[in-house]
């Protein structure tokens, strides 16, 4: 941790905060920074995820330094051939959802060969995307932009909220596909009625207009490139530190 106080000092100056200002917001004592900076002394690594956290960079940044043109350049290259693979992928998906809409247009009945790509399968190469990308941008110029005590819970609360989305959408699609044999030929070829029949007197009136609910939601409201966001969130608040410290 040879490098960690004149790290610590430079990025300190960088974004002109003098040592009691830091001091201050660490908790301690100007001349405790000030033996950080002139290694007299070397932070825990809580720390030095508080030190971090304040300057607003990755923990990685105050122990080897903020990366080189040559280093940044070399990550991007690296995730070239997988974004390539990646993009692939996308545009089988997207010209699958595309062939599916106009399969439909033309009178067929949707649902079930829609429920797979359209609801799970595009929205989980938007959410890998948005990761990607802002994995990309973090590793590059080591920043943590999101800190705070309460960074956890708000990723625990956005993963939460992202895998009950696509237990939802499996569920409404094995329901779908459920009634969808039971219902084939009764079907027409209008997209209402490519939806499920419902009627008051059915004894599982609630379940149906509940999958109904999900149906028009996911239809009309739940569009996959909405997943791009929680992705980069996710990624955002993902802490890096390198425990491994001497």
């Amino acid at each position: 941790m040879a490098n960690v106080g004149k790290n610590i000092k430079k990025i300190r100056t960088q974004k002109k905060m003098t040592q009691d200002e830091l001091a201050e917001k660490l908790f301690v004592s100007r001349q405790t920074v000030s033996n950080y900076e002139n290694n007299k002394s070397n932070p825990d690594i809580e720390t030095l995820k508080k030190i971090a956290d304040v300057l607003g960079v990755d923990a990685n940044t105050l122990i080897y330094g903020e990366k080189s043109f040559s280093e940044k350049k070399e990550i991007i290259e690296k995730y070239g051939p997988r974004m390539i693979v990646f993009f692939i992928v996308g545009i089988v998906l997207y010209v699958i959802s595309v062939f599916i809409s106009l399969y439909s247009i033309y009178g067929y009945s949707e649902w079930p060969i829609r429920a797979i790509p359209v609801n799970l399968l595009l929205p989980i190469w938007f959410l890998i995307f948005g990761w990607i990308l802002m994995d990309i941008v973090c590793r590059t110029w080591n920043i943590q932009l999101f800190r705070g005590k309460y960074v956890s819970i708000f990723k625990n609360i956005l993963w939460l909220l992202v895998m009950l989305y696509f237990i939802l959408m499996i569920a409404l699609d094995v329901y779908i596909v459920g009634e969808y044999a039971k219902q084939v030929k009764e079907m027409s070829n209008s997209l209402n009625s490519t939806a499920i029949a419902i009627s008051s007197d059915d004894p599982e009136y609630v379940m149906r207009m509940f999958m109904m609910t999900l149906y028009q939601f996911s239809y009309f409201g739940m569009k996959p490139y909405y997943f791009i966001l929680p992705g980069v969130l996710l990624r955002a608040a993902k802490r890096e530190i390198t425990e491994n410290i001497q």
